[in-house]
């Protein structure tokens, strides 16, 4: 009788420890990334250089969910949302560099620290999509009283703007800034003054 029930309870135990290694379990960057690493970040201009350039020596992956790609695709991204990277960060050639772009910082960085930790050379994109919207494809014009140097950025990105937004070539938009005349004002002297 008592070799019933150490029998019974073995093939218990051996049923258990089947039915949990069959289960998958989903995996998550957060348990597979090491803390404390520091993440580099390059500009959404070196971004839009690169693609001018037509430099092939990275991939960019969007890390953002598919119904948030609606309003804004960047040429030759990668759509890899966050919770797929686990399971798809095989796919990447280990020979480019990994520039990784997404509406928050935060998971940039997890993405951008777990695939370090893979062996690939990863960056982020500095401020993300909304970076890339208001610099890059919506830059502010500047201000009439701005200098010289701020008109000239602000032309050659917008020039990049254009061109990227299939608005014509690389030339440089036409602005008009207006001149500040000043204008001399005769002080009068003044009566028995200092």
């Amino acid at each position: 009788m008592g070799h019933k029930i150490y029998l019974s309870i073995i093939l218990l135990l051996l049923g258990v420890l089947m039915l949990t290694l069959g289960q998958k379990k989903e995996v998550s960057i957060d348990s597979m990334i090491t803390k404390n690493k520091q993440v580099i970040k390059i500009s959404a201009i070196s971004l839009a250089e690169r693609i001018i350039e037509n430099k092939l020596d990275y991939t960019l992956i969007d890390i953002r969910k598919e119904k948030a790609h609606a309003g804004i695709e960047i040429q030759g991204s990668l759509s890899m949302p966050i919770e797929s990277i686990a399971s798809k960060y095989k796919n990447l050639e280990k020979g480019k560099f990994i520039l990784i772009i997404g509406n928050k910082e935060e998971n940039m960085k997890k993405v951008s620290i777990f695939l370090s930790n893979k062996g690939y050379d990863s960056f982020i994109i500095d401020g993300g999509i909304n970076a890339w919207k208001n610099k890059i494809l919506n830059p502010i014009i500047p201000k009439d009283t701005d200098s010289e140097v701020t008109f000239s950025k602000y032309k050659y990105i917008r020039a990049i703007s254009n061109y990227l937004q299939g608005k014509g070539d690389l030339k440089m938009p036409l602005i008009k800034r207006k001149r500040v005349i000043l204008k001399r004002v005769k002080s009068a002297s003044a009566d028995g003054g200092c």
